[in-house]
């Protein structure tokens, strides 16, 4: 159950007051960051949706993998390149979605041009993941 205790004089408890009054009434109490820190850690909130082999041209064989977000219903592609398991460090590249950039070849931004090039470093390196997020029902591949 989450509620808020008042004090006697009608403001809101904090912490001190609220300990006190779970002692008092041999209650358990904990806090809105320790319910996050346990969902966190004992929940799995990301779901692979799909895996796809992807040959590209921007260094051959990748998986393109999508998940989605049961937070905030975002979708997320994952590029792979190679055998990432090892517990080898690896080159990664975080990109956010650009649809004018990556896809459509916008002269107003680079983004293409630095997920292209993210990925032919991964594809000399030999393997890695290269990342991108994109809104619920977006297009992405």
């Amino acid at each position: 159950m989450i509620c808020e205790i008042m004090n006697d004089d009608g403001t809101m408890a904090r912490m001190p007051e609220l300990k006190k009054f779970a002692k008092e009434h041999g209650i358990k109490i904990c806090t809105i960051a320790d319910l996050v820190a346990y969902r966190l850690k004992n929940e799995i909130l990301v779901r692979i949706v799909a895996d796809a082999h992807l040959p590209s041209r921007y260094g051959g064989d990748w998986r393109a993998i999508a998940f989605e977000n049961d937070v905030d219903r975002l979708d997320h592609l994952a590029l792979v390149k190679g055998d990432v398991s090892t517990g080898e460090p690896v080159l990664v590249r975080v990109h956010s979605e650009c649809l004018t950039g990556d896809v459509l070849g916008s002269q107003r931004c680079d983004c293409g041009e630095q997920l292209h090039r993210a990925m032919e470093m991964i594809n000399r390196a030999g393997k890695g993941p290269s990342s991108t997020c994109a809104r619920k029902g977006a297009a992405s591949a």
